[in-house]
């Protein structure tokens, strides 16, 4: 074979394999390190038994020859094991031609195989030397089926072409030929497979590492924290910048992905939505510093598999200005816009969970009518109304506790909550508010006086009536009491 014919056959098949020719190298030769180490180590048991049979005197020529063929073994290994370093220098300062030496030592150990084989027709008519060597050595030599197929097939012809000569064409040698060609065939399938195989891992190690790459500047990349935890353990394996910056320098390293979460039973139950959904999107969780307590983070989790691992991909957005702003929303929608207290809507949905729910509990209604608004309005105009309503407002809110709830019905009507209280509490609360009403009365200089009615009802658990009836016993109650005032002589609620 010419010698660049013959240094073709040794060179990647594509420039794409350099870097896979590379590692496979490396491989290769710490196995042929291992092989070469080895045949040295038992060269000593071979020449123990060449020097016996050789002492016997029987066929001395193949005992010869089969002796020769072991020092040549062990001189070859020996060789390799001394410019190993060398070698590999050379392989990692981008010569590839180095592999020739690893090919060149397959080829050797298979061709003393059929010298082997051929040399024990004379000595015991078997050719087991020449099929164990070459089954082993395309099992741990995995080489490119190009150049393998070369290599073996040109050992083979020449060991079939040695049986024949030896054998001729008789039973034994054809079976030999038979059975060591099929051996030869077995051999050649298993190398290729190993390097496929071999190389298909490579290549799918490399697309790992490539993604890992893409993943890792999209990851850093990415405008909001990120933190990649594992799930068996939570813990933390990548946070971006923003995400270490964002947690002030704490160790998530150390912390672990539990530090999101309130509680380990909120943890659990995260977990058992990914298993079941793969993700989770805009799950509201409170900052994990107990010293912010005011700070929310929007949490979206998927579940990714990195490295092969399967993993939390934990998404954080600082979402504190929008609960705010919900928080706003939500109070003007619950709070009544000209007094600032919770509106009927908010009140009657109170009212109705402490009827109604598993847990009922007792409370004291008060309803409250102002009265001489619709005076006001005529004499004064709807602006002194409404200043007169929330001053009404702002007396009741200053005589009662905090526990009490206060929420308008709507117009000049009102109604006092006091949850588990009898009506006692109510009455008490009811003389605080006429109290304030007076000492309002004189400083203002408003040309009204702040005056109001009520009406108490009492609610337990297990009264047989609905809200509406609740809230109906309580305004004629009302009534009752501002009907009385009509006929009592009693100065005036505006002045003139």
């Amino acid at each position: 074979m010419k010698k660049d014919t013959w240094s073709a056959l040794f060179q990647p098949d594509r420039p794409e394999d350099e870097q896979f020719c590379r590692e496979h190298g490396e491989l290769l030769f710490a196995r042929l390190r291992f092989v070469c180490l080895m045949v040295v180590l038992s060269y000593p048991l071979y020449l123990a038994l060449d020097l016996y049979f050789l002492s016997t005197g029987e066929k001395r020529l193949n005992l010869g020859i089969l002796a020769f063929l072991h020092f040549l073994s062990f001189f070859m290994s020996l060789t390799f094991l001394l410019v190993r370093k060398r070698l590999i220098r050379c392989q990692q300062s981008g010569r590839s031609d180095v592999l020739h030496y690893v090919y060149s030592y397959f080829c050797f150990y298979i061709f003393i195989g059929a010298s082997g084989s051929l040399n024990s027709q004379f000595l015991t008519g078997n050719i087991y030397a020449y099929l164990i060597i070459l089954l082993a050595a395309s099992v741990i030599f995995p080489i490119p089926p190009k150049k393998s197929a070369v290599m073996l097939a040109g050992i083979h012809v020449l060991f079939l072409a040695g049986l024949m000569k030896i054998g001729g064409f008789s039973l034994t040698s054809i079976m030999n030929m038979i059975n060591s060609t099929a051996a030869a065939g077995i051999a050649f399938f298993l190398s290729s497979t190993f390097y496929f195989y071999r190389k298909k891992e490579m290549e799918s190690q490399q697309q790992l590492q490539t993604n890992e790459k893409t993943f890792r500047l999209l990851f850093d990349l990415n405008p909001h924290p990120l933190i990649l935890a594992r799930l068996s353990d939570y813990q933390i394996i990548l946070f971006n910048q923003r995400a270490s910056a964002y947690y002030e320098g704490t160790q998530l390293h150390d912390k672990g992905a539990g530090l999101l979460f309130k509680n380990p039973h909120e943890e659990q139950n995260i977990v058992d939505v990914l298993q079941g959904k793969g993700s989770i999107k805009g799950y509201l969780t409170p900052h994990f510093d107990p010293a912010k307590k005011d700070v929310w983070i929007m949490l979206s989790v998927e579940l990714v598999d990195y490295l092969q691992e399967p993993c939390l991909l934990i998404g954080t957005t600082d979402v504190t200005s929008f609960k705010a702003e919900e928080e706003k929303l939500s109070a003007h929608a619950f709070l009544d816009e000209l007094t600032g207290v919770m509106n009927r809507r908010k009140g009657l949905n109170v009212l109705s969970s402490l009827m109604n729910s598993r847990q009922a509990q007792p409370f004291t209604l008060c309803y409250i009518d102002i009265n001489g608004l619709k005076t006001v309005n005529d004499r004064y105009g709807h602006n002194k109304g409404d200043h007169f309503i929330k001053e009404i407002c702002r007396a009741i809110q200053k005589s009662l506790h905090e526990e009490d709830l206060l929420f308008r019905m709507g117009g000049d009507e009102f109604v006092i909550l006091f949850p588990n209280q009898p009506p006692e509490a109510a009455d008490q609360a009811w003389n605080a508010i006429q109290l304030e009403f007076a000492r309002t009365n004189q400083v203002s200089r408003q040309p009204y006086k702040l005056s109001a009615s009520h009406g108490i009802c009492y609610y337990h658990p297990g009264m047989n009536i609905s809200l509406e009836e609740l809230l109906e016993m309580a305004d004629q109650e009302m009534y009752k009491e501002k009907r009385s005032r009509r006929h009592k002589p009693h100065t005036p609620s505006f002045q003139k």
